[in-house]
């Protein structure tokens, strides 16, 4: 058996590769960053749509994030952007319906 080799791609084709622009849309996508601090920054946050100390639900990018915890605190909504604050127990992920 003999094995194809893959064609080589030319340096210069490969540099353009990994500084070119993102897709259309790549910067308005949902991104959650969270640190070890208890901070947790949502980032094109679309809607609150439960707050108690021990559960926040969100609505970002046609998915509904319900986030678990503990002394869980709204921070700022600033535009899309959404700020939390305490102790974070599980993140689950729902399609919204």
């Amino acid at each position: 058996m003999s094995r194809r080799k893959k064609p080589k791609e030319k340096l210069t084709q490969t540099a353009k590769s990994w500084f070119s622009m993102p897709p259309k849309g790549f910067y308005q996508q949902p991104v959650i960053h969270m640190d070890c601090r208890g901070w947790m920054e949502i980032e094109n946050c679309t809607k609150v749509l439960l707050y108690t100390q021990n559960e926040v639900e969100i609505e970002i990018g046609g998915q509904v994030v319900c986030i678990h915890g503990e002394g869980l605190k709204l921070g700022e909504l600033a535009g899309k952007n959404l700020f939390l604050q305490g102790i974070v127990f599980e993140i689950e992920f729902k399609q919204n319906s």
